[in-house]
């Protein structure tokens, strides 16, 4: 993803897309690692949250796929430590 313009406020739709993003992430993450320690499942969703929103902070809502992908990717190693 090559950054763009950096997005300083969402509109009320954008940050609706972006719940759902965070929502659907988590269900994926959720699935995936069955195993995981469930009492770090409130940090692990902040982290996940925080991650969505930055990195469409900076690259924006163009690739919804390869957002949810890092994001995904980014909650699976903070998992893994």
């Amino acid at each position: 993803m090559p950054p763009r313009r950096k997005i300083t406020a969402f509109d009320a739709a954008s940050l609706a897309v972006l719940e759902d993003l965070c929502d659907s992430t988590w269900a994926i993450f959720e699935a995936t690692h069955p195993f995981r320690d469930t009492h770090h499942d409130d940090d692990l969703k902040d982290h996940l949250r925080l991650k969505v929103f930055i990195l469409a902070e900076s690259f924006g809502l163009d690739d919804l796929d390869t957002l949810q992908r890092t994001a995904l990717e980014a909650v699976s190693r903070t998992n893994a430590h």
